[in-house]
């Protein structure tokens, strides 16, 4: 029903130590917690971890000052479900210049901007899901 990530980190005793996050398999389960309020951004957070799931079982999270939500096959992925606030924006930016590294792709998923900034590619769930973002530099 949940499948936990762990914080990438090159020596296994940190990476053991280190906090974790718990995604749910299914959106659905999502949807029978009780909330005060709909959170669209954690499903859409949620559904990206499942799709990155599916073709490689060990994703991971960065996290130091900022954090990265997912680390999987040599790229990097951000998600927030809307960008049009400057802050936010220069937020999740700033998140990839702190992690970096050599031959990484960047991908800003979004609810529904596709857009290059810089060294990050910003792309659509939608663009996500059915061009398999996993390589999507068409």
């Amino acid at each position: 029903m949940f499948k936990r990530v762990d914080r990438f980190h090159t020596k296994p005793r940190v990476k053991i130590k280190s906090g974790k996050k718990l995604y749910a398999l299914d959106n659905g389960f999502l949807q029978i917690a009780p909330t005060f309020f709909a959170n669209d951004g954690i499903s859409l957070e949620n559904a990206v971890f499942n799709i990155l799931n599916q073709k490689d079982d060990n994703v991971t999270y960065i996290k130091e000052n900022y954090e990265i939500d997912f680390y999987s096959n040599n790229a990097l992925y951000q998600v927030s479900y809307d960008i049009s606030n400057e802050k936010t924006l220069k937020r999740e930016l700033n998140a990839f210049k702190h992690f970096k590294f050599n031959n990484t792709k960047s991908y800003l998923i979004t609810y529904d901007i596709n857009k290059d900034f810089d060294i990050v590619k910003a792309i659509s769930f939608e663009k996500f899901l059915f061009d398999d973002a996993r390589g999507i530099d068409k």
